[in-house]
């Protein structure tokens, strides 16, 4: 199943229950997340610039993304076999959801924001 978005009171109200849907709503952020991962190694233009929020370009020449004229480039490969989930957070500052995973020495955060009815993807950074 290909997500394209997060709808934002689904995903919000569950995350913030304590119930058995949360376990839902978090694996449909972090498959989003792996989605977006699989998108920038098959550049995948169409669907980064479906879930990305307004204010991230995504430039196709460079295989990239500006981020407040910052350039983050994507991903280029990835072991899926090594990959660890590291971090799941849900801010009520900017209502935001950050996902972390790691790979070896190379962490890998996507940061989602609210827009209208959806969470988009917000922010991109690896360190």
């Amino acid at each position: 199943m290909v997500l394209s978005r997060i709808n934002v009171i689904d995903l919000k109200a569950a995350l913030e229950e304590d119930t058995v849907n949360n376990n839902e709503h978090l694996r449909e952020s972090m498959a989003l997340s792996i989605e977006i991962i699989y998108a920038m190694l098959n550049k995948d233009y169409n669907f980064l610039e479906t879930i990305s929020s307004p204010k991230i370009s995504v430039n196709h020449d460079s295989n990239s993304f500006t981020i407040n004229n910052q350039k983050e480039q994507f991903l280029q490969n990835i072991d899926f076999s090594n990959i660890k989930y590291k971090l799941h957070n849900l801010s009520s500052i900017n209502d935001a959801i950050v996902v972390v995973f790691g790979e070896n020495d190379l962490d890998i955060e996507l940061k989602f924001e609210r827009d209208n009815e959806y969470y988009l993807l917000s922010s991109f950074v690896t360190h």
